[in-house]
């Protein structure tokens, strides 16, 4: 089946993008997922009180989507937008994670239960840190004026060597 077709996923997609998928549905249940997750997890609201946690979750997903929709958030800080720019690098971050453990589970397990894990989730929250400032626009003096390929390369090269030395030396 060809993709475009009046039958394809590309159809599909684009008919659920009427109805404002990515604008509008996915950021609110984002939104929602995230902070009801956390009051269940953190019992902030009180042991047992689902409706509760429901209901501010609820209004959190919608204290960010509304407005986005009525146009009102000022410019470069729409948090839908930041959203929708983040989630596709961070899901690639996670999936680059998730094989770099998976890949030190298979080679070297006697490190999956070591600080090298703490090492990774650190450098996780750096990248989702970076990601988030990015798709922000938080720091672009710092990008734009000293921040090159020339220092992404400089960085890459000593984050490698400092990695070979911590595995010689451990």
């Amino acid at each position: 089946m060809a993709y475009g077709n009046q039958y394809g996923a590309t159809s599909l997609l684009q008919f659920l993008e009427s109805y404002s998928l990515t604008d509008v549905i996915l950021p609110f249940f984002i939104v929602f997922l995230v902070v009801f997750a956390i009051l269940q997890k953190s019992h902030l609201l009180g042991q047992n009180k689902k409706n509760f946690n429901a209901m501010f979750a609820l209004i959190m997903g919608l204290m960010v989507v509304m407005p986005h929709v009525l146009g009102k958030y000022p410019p470069g800080k729409d948090l839908v937008v930041i959203l929708n720019e983040v989630l596709p690098n961070v899901s690639v971050l996670a999936i680059a994670i998730m094989m770099l453990l998976l890949i030190i589970g298979i080679v070297a397990p006697h490190y999956a239960g070591s600080n090298f894990t703490g090492v990774v989730a650190l450098f996780a929250f750096a990248g989702i840190v970076y990601f988030f400032g990015a798709a922000g626009n938080w720091w672009p003096a710092v990008y734009n004026n000293w921040w090159g390929p020339d220092t992404t390369s400089l960085v890459i090269v000593i984050l490698v060597f400092a990695l070979i030395l911590w595995f010689i030396l451990r």
